[in-house]
C-alpha cells in the first residue's frame, strides 16, 4: 500500500485596538475596545494505492535494514535503528516495479476540508482609585465552522458529500477588582 498526503492550511487574522483615558465615578478611567477576526481554512487530500500481486511482496527481511545503532525512548531499549536510506531506496524499487491500483473507498473517504471563522469584539474600563483598581469588561466572539467530506457507497459506488456545520455566540463579562495593602504587596 502507498499512500500521498496533500495537505493546506491558510490562516488570515486581522485586529484593531483603541484605548482611550476618561473618567468613571469621577476618577481616572482608561476605555479599551477592539475587534479581531481570525479565518482558517484547511483541506487534506489522500491518494492510496494497493499492488496485491504476490511478486509486489516484500523480497527481503526487515533485519538487512537494521543498524548498530540503539534505538531507546526515555530509557527503554527498543531494539536498534533502521538506515533510513536503504528503506527509502527498498521502498522506492517497490513502488516503481508495482502494478499499483487506486484504492477509491479509501483515497476519496480520507479527503476533507474545513473553514473557521472567529469574529471578536471587546470593551472595557480600568478605574483607579487610591490603592484600587476596578476592571469591567464584555467580550462578544462568534464562531462559524463548516467542514465537508466526500462518501463512498460501496453498495452503488456513488460518491456523495457530507457536510457540517456549527454556529455559536458567546458573551464574556468580567469584573475584577484589585486592591494593594502595600506597595510591597
Amino acid at each position: 500500500t502507498f499512500r500521498s498526503n496533500t495537505g493546506v492550511e491558510d490562516e488570515v487574522s486581522v485586529q484593531a485596538n483603541v484605548e482611550m483615558p476618561g473618567l468613571l465615578f469621577s476618577q481616572p478611567t482608561t476605555y479599551q475596545w477592539g475587534i479581531k477576526f481570525r479565518g482558517r481554512e484547511k483541506t487534506h487530500d489522500e491518494e492510496r494505492y494497493r499492488d496485491r500481486r504476490v511478486a509486489s511482496a516484500p523480497t527481503q527481511p526487515l533485519l538487512t535494514f537494521l543498524t548498530a545503532e540503539p534505538s531507546s525512548n526515555y530509557g527503554y531499549n527498543l531494539g536498534f535503528k533502521m538506515d533510513p536510506a536503504l528503506v527509502t531506496a527498498y521502498l522506492d524499487g517497490i513502488k516503481a516495479s508495482s502494478i499499483t491500483q487506486r484504492r477509491i473507498p479509501q483515497s476519496i473517504t480520507a479527503d476533507y476540508s474545513v473553514d473557521e471563522d472567529i469574529s471578536s469584539a471587546y470593551g472595557s474600563a480600568r478605574v483607579e482609585y487610591d490603592r484600587a483598581e476596578l476592571l469591567l469588561g464584555l467580550r462578544l466572539e462568534r464562531t462559524e465552522q463548516n467542514s465537508s467530506s466526500p462518501s463512498f457507497n460501496e453498495v452503488t459506488g456513488a460518491i456523495g458529500t457530507r457536510t457540517a456545520g456549527n454556529s455559536y455566540t458567546e458573551f464574556f463579562p468580567g469584573a475584577t477588582l484589585r486592591y494593594s495593602f502595600s506597595e510591597n504587596l
